[in-house]
């Protein structure tokens, strides 16, 4: 089926990020050989990527990836519904996989498990904004973990295709031999004991882990993971979150229009995201108007706990906003 990510893609774009085909940074004059093999397996469709290293001298190979153009991007409301997809990409290492959904969410949906090798990044091409905007999610690719290879040696990682229901994606992976990660919970305050269950087609493998430093951290079995997040408590987590806002991402120059609205924020150059480009999805209207929101519920909590004076400069600030909503936005 036709695999570009939308109408206006013309046949260059269709062969340069064809399904399977390969790129990867490495050493000028240094190439390996990439065999690709697919086969059936009853209903299902297995395919193989081998990179042999034939030549005299180690090769290094980074930020690799495996073009896997899902159609995930969004033409017209009839098209979506049964011939276009939402993706999640889980890359898992060796438990990564793809859940493809029809937007209509009704099956038979696509899938893909990895079963040998690793899956442990993925990449987005053609997402600019002058590529469709919003309507266009990108080109997938897949990424295996760096590697070196030595004269003579290969990597190869497999993949498994196959068809589910939406309900049923983990029990079509376990079936199928792979693993399904899944943790009591994803957010845990500092202190407390986490549980995650790494479960196979025959057994659950359960590991606890007490969590002594806050921000993420990883729980490992066998070549996967899953991620969480540690906070030091939630009354601590919303105060940091207000006073970030407040310190740093309200326009403060009465000679800008945008003064006092609240605005997307560049942790790298920090400063506030003023020139963007023309991605109009981070102006300062759209989510942002949460920050605001958050902020007015965030004063009135403060003036219960009786904590007047600092809800009062909050209140003062959120009159800013508020003008620049009805006198800009609105």
């Amino acid at each position: 089926r036709d695999s570009s990510t939308s109408r206006g893609l013309g046949d260059v774009y269709k062969r340069q990020y064809q399904w399977g085909k390969a790129y990867a940074n490495m050493k000028k004059g240094l190439r390996p050989d990439i065999s690709v093999s697919r086969h059936y397996d009853g209903d299902d469709i297995v395919e193989t990527y081998t990179f042999t290293n034939r030549s005299d001298q180690t090769i290094k190979m980074e930020n690799t990836g495996i073009y896997t153009p899902f159609n995930d991007n969004y033409p017209n409301a009839r098209t979506c519904m049964t011939n276009r997809c939402n993706v999640h990409i889980w890359p898992g290492g060796t438990a990564a996989y793809v859940k493809a959904m029809r937007m209509n969410g009704r099956g038979p949906h696509l899938g893909l498990m990895v079963t040998e090798g690793a899956i442990t990044d993925y990449d987005i091409w053609e997402r600019g904004q002058d590529k469709g905007k919003s309507n266009v999610r990108g080109i997938i690719a897949l990424c295996p973990p760096d590697m070196t290879l030595k004269p003579g040696a290969s990597y190869r990682i497999q993949w498994r295709l196959f068809v589910h229901n939406g309900y049923d994606f983990a029990e079509q992976i376990r079936k199928r031999g792979g693993t399904v990660v899944k943790s009591v919970k994803y957010v845990y305050k500092k202190g407390e004991k986490a549980a995650v269950d790494f479960t196979t087609r025959n057994k659950t493998h359960r590991i606890k882990k007490k969590l002594t430093l806050s921000g993420e951290t990883r729980v490992e079995h066998n070549g996967t993971w899953t991620s969480l997040l540690v906070i030091d408590d939630m009354t601590t987590l919303v105060d940091k979150r207000a006073d970030f806002i407040l310190d740093h991402q309200q326009m403060t120059d009465r000679n800008d229009k945008r003064y006092g609205a609240f605005m997307a924020y560049d942790n790298e150059g920090d400063t506030l995201l003023t020139n963007s480009h023309g991605r109009s999805d981070l102006d300062e209207g759209r989510e942002r108007v949460g920050m605001g929101i958050f902020l007015a519920e965030y004063a009135m909590l403060l003036t219960k706990q009786n904590k007047t004076a600092k809800a009062e400069a909050i209140k003062k600030r959120l009159m800013d906003y508020a003008s620049f909503i009805r006198e800009q936005l609105q």
